[in-house]
């Protein structure tokens, strides 16, 4: 029944979607050993790019509760890890941030530059329902009228 189920499942949804699966069931567990990154890395074989499993995990934890889900981000972070030459960053401290982070950058948020003393940059992690935004500071970046 139950090899029967999956073959079922999986030729209806495709290896990719049906890859996800099982990332979210663990990470709604908490079980964050071994066997999550089996199953994250089986997701990225399968096509999920390291933005798409950003925005499953984002919104996983909404269900699942945000601590289980940066537990999940870090070892995606590991999975998906970035090279040097798949950084678009030409600054040396912008690339290393970005190895560090499951979350793209993004892109130089002008749009909002006069509310911040320094640059900050925006990156879309999920559009489909609601709008989830990654927002990256550079350091000593400020909202202008933040008064601590």
């Amino acid at each position: 029944m139950g090899k029967k189920f999956k073959g079922m499942y999986m030729q209806k949804c495709g290896l990719r979607d049906g890859s996800l699966v099982p990332v979210t069931a663990l990470l709604a567990q908490g079980l964050t050993d071994s066997s999550l990154k089996y199953h994250l890395q089986n997701a990225k074989n399968h096509g999920v790019t390291q933005k798409e499993i950003a925005a499953v995990i984002t919104h996983a934890a909404f269900y699942a509760g945000w601590p289980k889900a940066w537990a999940v981000f870090n070892l995606a972070k590991e999975v998906w890890e970035t090279g040097e030459g798949d950084l678009p960053y030409e600054e040396e401290g912008m690339r290393a941030h970005a190895k560090e982070m499951v979350f793209p950058i993004g892109v130089s948020n002008d749009g909002f530059a006069q509310y911040f003393s320094g640059r900050s940059f925006l990156a879309p992690i999920s559009t489909s329902q609601v709008g989830i935004f990654n927002v990256t500071f550079e350091p000593g970046c400020s909202k202008l009228d933040y008064v601590a």
